[in-house]
C-alpha cells in the first residue's frame, strides 16, 4: 500500500506540475504534438487543465484519506 501511496502521490504532483505549466504556456502542446486541433482558441489546452488539476486534486485526497487509513491501522502496509 506505501508503494502506491507513492505512485500517486508522484502522479498527483506530476498532473499539478502539467497543469500549471499548461496554464502558463499554453502552446507547448502544439510545440511537442505539432498540431493544433482547436485552431488556436485554446480551448483543448484548458480542457487539458482542467483535467489535469481535477486529477491532482482527486488523487491529493485520496492519499490523504490512504494515509490516514495506513496511521490508524485499517489497511495493510
Amino acid at each position: 500500500m506505501r508503494i502506491r501511496i507513492r505512485l500517486v502521490t508522484t502522479l498527483s504532483l506530476a498532473s499539478a506540475i502539467l497543469a500549471v505549466a499548461t496554464a502558463l504556456s499554453p502552446q507547448w502542446i502544439e510545440a511537442v504534438f505539432g498540431v493544433d486541433p482547436d485552431n488556436g482558441n485554446g480551448f483543448i489546452e484548458w480542457g487539458v487543465v482542467f483535467v489535469l488539476a481535477v486529477f491532482a486534486v482527486t488523487a491529493g485526497v485520496w492519499v490523504q484519506h490512504a494515509r490516514g487509513r495506513l496511521a490508524v491501522g485499517d489497511i495493510d502496509a
